[in-house]
């Protein structure tokens, strides 16, 4: 969701994108970078160019965070971009890096 921000601001009232601001300040603040977004193991295509990406998961404890995705998901959705709130159970994929709130995992089915 938050590499589509860039676009959401763009089609935005002045209200809304003020709120978004706000919401991307909070995680700046109470989020760290993954230290890692690709997995030890690299596997590589025939040219050898493709690099696997991360995704990175919330930890179910992690509600406060959740709460203001979920809310930034609105805003999203109110520039007519698709979001999709996704939860497993399980680990899906290869994990790069993890601390308290979050897990940045290459996906086994890429």
């Amino acid at each position: 969701m938050f590499s589509y921000l860039s676009d959401a601001r763009r089609c935005l009232p002045e209200l809304d994108r003020a709120e978004l601001e706000d919401i991307v300040q909070w995680f700046r603040d109470h989020l760290d970078e993954p230290a890692c977004m690709v997995p030890a193991r690299v596997a590589r295509d025939s040219t050898g160019d493709d690099e696997p990406s991360a995704v990175c998961w919330f930890r179910a404890r992690a509600l406060q965070h959740i709460a203001r995705a979920r809310r930034l998901s609105v805003l999203v959705r109110r520039a007519r971009i698709a979001i999709i709130e996704r939860w497993s159970d399980e680990v899906p994929g290869e994990i790069c890096s993890e601390d308290a709130e979050q897990v940045a995992v290459a996906s086994f089915w890429d």
